[in-house]
């Protein structure tokens, strides 16, 4: 997945048990730029998000608000994002952007 294209990038999971987890695959063209990583329509589940390299960045949503959270890269390259689903309904439809 592309920062910035503007795209929002549907997902998909349909495990009905929690947790369960996906795993993005980011690029990033530019170092030292904040990238602003979130979810939404996260509806009646909670997740966290993670930012992988061991572990560079995590966020998690509360039962009000999907997780975001902003990363500046020191270098450029592919990066993993793992997202999990922590409770709720496990199957079901949501969106990431990176800006």
């Amino acid at each position: 997945m592309g920062i910035g294209d503007g795209c929002l990038n549907g997902l998909f999971t349909s495990s009905t048990e929690t947790p369960s987890q996906l795993f993005l695959r980011l690029a990033v063209p530019v170092a030292n730029v904040p990238v602003q990583l979130e979810l939404s329509e996260c509806g009646q589940r909670t997740f966290k998000l993670e930012l992988l390299d061991p572990l560079l960045a995590t966020s998690a949503s509360s039962a009000t608000s999907c997780p975001a959270l902003s990363y500046s890269f020191a270098e450029t390259g592919s990066y993993v994002v793992r997202v999990t689903v922590m409770s709720g309904p496990g199957a079901g439809n949501f969106w990431f952007r990176a800006n």
